[in-house]
């Protein structure tokens, strides 16, 4: 008897999980379809402005949470550099160069930022777990 009671409760939990995951994807799918392609910006090289494999996209935390004008950062992954764009793909500025040295990047693929202003940068390739920090001012 204590048996079956466990697996009716079971099945029951698992019957409701199963409801409250399809409501939260109904829910993501129609916040999805309020979504539109805004813009495009960049072509495949090495100059300014332009991408070779871009790996992480993220916002400016701090001008988010300030309501200021958004700035995009970029990985630029195979040009081992982090480009600062404006909103509209104009680019601010861009730091990093191949190697493992300081200010130096191998294959950065992901970028995130804090309140603090502070850019953190996974470097893929130097040691698979070297990240950096950079507070911008401009």
């Amino acid at each position: 008897m204590g048996v079956s009671v466990v697996c009716v409760r079971l099945v029951s939990l698992a019957a409701a999980m199963l409801a409250a995951c399809m409501v939260l994807f109904a829910d993501q799918a129609s916040a999805a379809d309020q979504y539109h392609f805004a813009a495009k910006w960049g072509t495949l090289g090495s100059g300014d402005g332009q991408f070779n494999h871009p790996g992480g996209v993220e916002t400016d935390a701090a001008g988010r949470l300030l309501g200021l004008p958004a700035v995009v950062y970029v990985a630029d992954s195979y040009n081992n550099r982090i480009q600062k764009f404006t909103a509209n793909g104009s680019l601010i500025t861009k730091w990093g160069t191949a190697g493992s040295g300081e200010g130096q990047f191998s294959r950065p693929w992901d970028v995130a930022t804090d309140l603090a202003g502070n850019v953190y940068v996974a470097d893929g390739r130097n040691n698979g777990s070297r990240s950096s920090a950079r507070t911008e001012t401009s």
